[in-house]
């Protein structure tokens, strides 16, 4: 097992050596720094340090998330690291962990990304409510009432995929759905979650809207 052969244990920081390449994409990772995650059979995985991953280039995180690559970490050889002192604690690598995924996580849908980044800039990644508040804020303050949508989701009820209804307020926000709104339709009023809606007109202010 590699874990006899080799000087590393789990939780060792290692630093890369010299001329060492990125085996995803050929960049130089000399001097990078990171803490031994797991000792696979023929390499080692690395969870980066704090620094490592301040220092990492936007290019670099933006590629990783666009081929699903998780930029946080990497396997590598063993003969391409050694051992070194840690420059940080691993609370400090989760909280700039957590600010780089805030501020790429969305830079891979382009421009609807980045309207979406506007509306939840100041939301953690791991508050689903905050999230649909700050979506529900967001949509009060753009949408003008009332406007025509299509159904695009709905499967059940006598609201079906491809009927146009039209939206009339904002009524609340639920779990899972997100944004709640009231709608009319010949066959009665419904609540349906407005991302299962399309607005009919691309022409309309709110059409960009409801499709971020």
């Amino acid at each position: 097992m590699l874990q006899k052969k080799q000087p590393f244990k789990i939780g060792d920081s290692v630093k890369v050596k010299p001329n060492t390449l990125d085996p995803d994409y050929d960049e130089d990772i000399s001097g990078w720094v990171g803490r031994i995650a797991e000792i696979e059979d023929e390499t080692i995985l690395i969870e980066w340090d704090s620094l490592t991953l301040t220092n990492m280039t936007a290019k670099t995180i933006r590629q990783c998330d666009e081929d699903d690559l998780d930029w946080s970490v990497m396997s590598l050889y063993p003969p391409d690291i050694e051992l070194t002192d840690a420059r940080d604690t691993p609370a400090e690598v989760e909280s700039v962990l957590k600010k780089l995924i805030n501020t790429y996580r969305w830079d891979y849908l382009g421009e609807e990304g980045s309207r979406v980044k506007d509306v939840l800039q100041d939301v953690d990644s791991d508050d689903e409510w905050a999230a649909f508040e700050a979506w529900e804020k967001h949509f009060r303050k753009v949408l003008k009432f009332p406007f025509e949508a299509e159904v695009m989701e709905q499967q059940k009820g006598p609201v079906r995929q491809g009927d146009v209804v039209k939206v009339l307020e904002i009524t609340e926000i639920m779990e899972p759905y997100g944004v709640l709104v009231q709608c009319s339709h010949k066959r009665g009023g419904y609540v349906l979650p407005l991302c299962d809606l399309e607005v009919t007109k691309e022409s309309s202010s709110n059409y960009q809207p409801v499709k971020d």
